[in-house]
């Protein structure tokens, strides 16, 4: 995959394995903000609370990662691998996911207001008490997934796949459910 570093760097400083460069920078609380992390590997990564806003993040594995609490405002996830991860309350504001799968991942309690879920894959992930105000989740998959207490008003479910989806508890304010599949 394709790596570039935030312009406080320099050449002296691109670090040869980018996860652990990522995880020690999430572990100081240090920012990781516009970084471009095209295409890499972050498998298990352990990277709860790092602040990646803005950051390209397309095509990344983050399977079985732990993004707790990681701010991912803006951040570009467009077919990003992110199976199991776990995304318990993270910040995913604007963040963009189109095509990116999330099935079975722990997204509980995330504020993702107008995030862009065109096509993605949330199978089986605990939406639960999330805030997904204003998303386009346009043509995704939820079939299965948990949404107990979270925010769906004014969000797109053009084409959304909600087979086995339980409504009830959701705030579905100006929410229209007429070309959702169910």
């Amino acid at each position: 995959g394709f790596c570039a570093w935030h312009s406080e760097l320099d050449d002296k400083d691109l670090p040869f394995d980018a996860r652990s460069f990522l995880e020690e920078r999430a572990k100081a609380g240090l920012t990781c903000e516009h970084f471009v992390l095209s295409g890499i590997d972050l498998f298990r990564a352990n990277l709860s609370g790092i602040d990646l806003r803005g950051a390209m993040l397309d095509g990344v594995d983050l399977a079985l990662a732990d993004l707790r609490k990681a701010d991912l405002a803006r951040a570009n996830l467009t077919n990003a691998f992110l199976f199991r991860a776990d995304l318990s309350a993270a910040n995913l504001s604007h963040a963009f996911l189109i095509g990116a799968d999330l099935s079975d991942a722990e997204v509980f309690g995330v504020s993702a207001e107008g995030i862009d879920a065109f096509d993605a894959d949330f199978r089986r992930a605990n939406l639960a008490v999330a805030n997904l105000h204003k998303a386009d989740l346009s043509y995704a998959v939820l079939t299965g997934a948990r949404i107990k207490g979270s925010d769906l008003r004014q969000s797109n479910l053009h084409r959304t796949n909600l087979t086995a989806v339980d409504l009830d508890h959701v705030s579905t304010e100006a929410l229209d459910l007429s070309t959702a599949i169910r």
